[in-house]
């Protein structure tokens, strides 16, 4: 289903109702939810902060519904070893050194820590 048509659906919106929220009549509405009649820039634009939704959402690019600033401003997730207060330091600046380091730097540091697991099994 046409993604303009399912949201309009689900704000039980008429076609002319969304037509007045764009700017124009019931039969562009029709045509945009029929593919016939591709949305520009600034209908893209309202529709999307009209219905919350991202741009390739609405345009059937993708199915996250979530807008940029929706993203952003989620908070994120605890990563386990935040919550160990003896470890978390040392994982932080692990992070912050390496971020910016090479693909290739990363491989061999990625190599060096796979030979400190392996001890550990031994």
């Amino acid at each position: 289903m046409n993604r303009i048509k399912e949201l309009r659906e689900q704000h039980n919106l008429t076609q002319t109702q969304l037509g007045q929220i764009l700017n124009v009549n019931k039969s562009t509405i029709s045509k945009y939810e029929n593919g016939s009649l591709d949305l520009g820039s600034t209908a893209i634009a309202i529709l999307c902060d009209y219905f919350q939704v991202s741009a390739n959402y609405l345009l059937n690019i993708d199915d996250c519904t979530q807008t940029t600033d929706a993203i952003t401003q989620a908070s994120p997730q605890p990563q386990p070893w935040e919550n160990n207060d003896e470890t978390s330091p040392v994982i932080k600046e692990i992070v912050q050194k390496t971020s910016k380091m090479s693909k290739e730097q990363l491989e061999r540091i990625l190599k060096i820590i796979e030979v400190f697991h392996e001890e550990e099994n031994l």
